[in-house]
């Protein structure tokens, strides 16, 4: 008698492979939506079509195409160090179609991934492709802080009285610093630190060595890293004018990384929730009424996210259509 055939050995592991990949997409759908509903449970949404109803809707113009410049600073600053020949025009309709590709990878995630892509079609290697993105990510960076240490010299240390953190802010900041450091008195969490910085430092030293010998594309980069972060905080700041706040620079600047930053660190697609709430509550903190500051917040996740997701749909296109990804 001839029994059923046994099943294979890889068979097994597939179930619990696929229930945990279900398991991280169901909370990278449900983490945004659970967000945006405490937020609008807990902000006036009487303020908030009050406050819609007397905006200055000239601003979300120029908030607009400030975001849409956005695109052209990174593909400047990809076209600097990418190694091979990649034209401004190629670079920034990766970088629009980075913002099709951003609803459903986490924020910053598409357009790196577009990048490597481009850059192994066209015949780079895998390690030099990464080194490249990652590089790019390095200036970006850099290029933040220094823009933020400039702003806050012209501007005057005394515009930062805003958004001066609390007692509490500075005891949980204080411990976290001291709480890193001694976990680097642990062997085996210190090995595994100096590990993972050791091999970023592999992978992008060779080619940061190689760009530093063209000061010309280190300055291009830089200025293309500039227009990014440049151009959303000015397109944060102009929606804050849309509704009549008047927030300085330097606070604008702070809540905009703070709030970009913590999109970055949740895997939801885009930042979507993350972003918003902790934008509301960086404005809230700097003393913006809560129903302007969520308005504000909508008007520029609406202007900077949303509405530029179709034409990074017909850049994608395009770019398949020629074979670059």
């Amino acid at each position: 008698m001839v029994g059923a055939p046994a099943p294979k050995p890889t068979d097994a592991p597939r179930a619990p492979v696929r229930r945990r990949a279900v398991a991280r997409r169901t909370l990278t759908v449900l983490l945004p939506v659970v967000t945006l509903a405490v937020v609008l449970a807990t902000i006036n949404l009487d303020e908030i079509t009050a406050s819609l109803q007397t905006s200055d809707w000239r601003w979300a113009a120029v908030s607009f195409a400030l975001g849409l410049a956005t695109y052209a600073g990174a593909g400047l600053a990809f076209a600097a160090f990418a190694p091979v020949p990649v034209s401004l025009w190629t670079g920034t309709l990766v970088h629009s179609a980075g913002a099709f590709v951003s609803m459903v990878a986490p924020a910053g995630v598409g357009s790196a991934a577009l990048n490597l892509r481009l850059l192994v079609k066209r015949g780079v290697s895998g390690p030099l492709a990464v080194a490249t993105a990652a590089l790019t990510q390095v200036m970006q960076f850099a290029v933040t802080v220094v823009l933020l240490l400039v702003i806050w010299a012209v501007s005057g240390t005394n515009e930062l009285a805003l958004v001066t953190p609390g007692r509490w802010t500075l005891l949980v900041g204080g411990a976290v610093v001291v709480l890193t450091g001694a976990s680097m008195l642990v062997p085996p969490l210190r090995r595994w630190a100096v590990h993972k910085a050791g091999e970023t430092l592999r992978q992008t030293w060779p080619r940061l060595s190689e760009v530093l010998g063209h000061p010309g594309r280190m300055a291009l980069a830089a200025l293309g890293s500039a227009v990014v972060t440049l151009g959303y905080v000015l397109a944060f700041g102009a929606c804050l004018e849309a509704f009549g706040v008047h927030l300085n620079l330097v606070a604008t600047a702070l809540v905009y990384l703070v709030g970009n930053a913590a999109g970055s660190l949740v895997p939801s697609p885009g930042g979507i929730g993350t972003i918003e709430v902790t934008l509301i509550a960086g404005l809230t903190a700097a003393g913006v009424n809560p129903g302007v500051a969520a308005s504000a917040v909508i008007l520029f996740r609406t202007l900077t996210f949303w509405l530029p997701i179709p034409l990074g749909w017909l850049a994608f296109l395009r770019l398949q259509r020629t074979g670059d990804l």
